[in-house]
């Protein structure tokens, strides 16, 4: 190998590594990641979204437009145009104004829930009772429109508001 063809060499790897980091450095905001990580990443490594904190109150579809509509309100507070501009804001900083952004939606509908007739739901009780459970009943949030249900500290199963029926 010639010495050019060795320089050629020596830069091309420069430049790819270069270009790999910019890239890397680009793509991701350590302070969105760890906030992102909180609300909407679950328990499970290969489905990464199931059972998180957005996912049990509103469900996968509608987690994914929360994070899209958190991540836009944080670019106009900051006053920046894209989330690769968030790069040069003091992290701790944006940390918790998306936090704090994350628990409010999380506060409202969770509030909001509690308001819902859902738990009073008649069809709920009319499936309770076919399948003879009576007793005291808590509603334990899982998904979008959706309760594990629990009579007299016993789970019965999940149950779907928008179906009307226990769902496995």
């Amino acid at each position: 190998m010639t010495d050019i063809e060795k320089i050629k060499e020596e830069l091309k790897r420069e430049i790819l590594e270069e270009l790999k980091n910019n890239s890397a450095s680009r793509k991701s905001v350590p302070a969105l990641e760890k906030v992102k990580a909180k609300w909407f990443y679950g328990p499970d490594a290969r489905n990464r979204y199931n059972g998180s904190l957005m996912d049990q109150l509103f469900g996968n579809p509608e987690q994914h437009r929360i994070w899209d509509a958190v991540r836009l309100l944080v670019r106009i507070i900051f006053c920046k145009k894209s989330t690769v501009g968030l790069s040069d804001v003091d992290q701790e900083k944006l940390e918790r104004v998306c936090d704090s952004l994350c628990k409010c939606i999380y506060s409202l509908k969770d509030e909001v829930r509690e308001e819902l007739p859902m738990k009073n739901s008649e069809a709920l009780k009319k499936g309770l009772k076919a399948l003879g459970y009576e007793g005291t009943v808590k509603c334990i949030p899982c998904g979008y429109m959706r309760d594990t249900i629990i009579v007299n500290d016993r789970k019965v199963g999940i149950w779907d508001y928008q179906k009307e029926t226990f769902v496995d």
